[in-house]
């Protein structure tokens, strides 16, 4: 009877080793899965933080521009800085529903200016819509 007294323990001892290993195999996961979030997270933060600066610059390259007290021979370099800035803003992917929002607002903007003064040679509203059609669906928001 004290062997099979043993070999009950013995038994109970292995389901209890195969039960704690299992328990932390599910834990390591866990915390793996947690820090995979957190990572995704950091990385949509970041993305934000790139995309609000991006807008920063745009908006900066357009108030240098509308500044009236600068010689005439920076005006084509300012104007310059002001398409670059534009580009940069529709290439960027707008990760949340602001983003969004102030593409939007950007690409009004520039659509007003073009109804009222006429048409760009280098006109960027193709690459604005598009930009922003990417984002909608990017965000799912349809």
């Amino acid at each position: 009877m004290p062997e099979t007294h043993m070999s009950k323990l013995q038994a109970d001892a292995i389901v209890a080793a195969a039960n704690l290993k299992e328990a932390e195999r599910k834990l390591e996961e866990g915390e793996r899965a947690a820090e995979a979030e957190k990572a995704e997270d950091d990385k949509r933060v970041q993305a934000c933080i790139d995309f609000s600066q991006t807008y920063f610059e745009w908006l900066a390259a357009r108030a240098r521009l509308k500044d009236t007290g600068i010689p005439e021979d920076e005006q084509p370099a300012r104007y310059k800085a002001e398409i670059d800035a534009e580009r940069r803003l529709f290439s960027t992917p707008a990760t949340c529903a602001e983003g969004l929002w102030d593409k939007l607002t950007a690409f009004e903007t520039i659509l007003g200016e073009e109804l009222t003064v006429g048409p760009r040679k280098d006109s960027i509203l193709m690459l604005g819509l598009g930009s922003i059609k990417q984002d909608i669906i990017n965000l799912e928001l349809i």
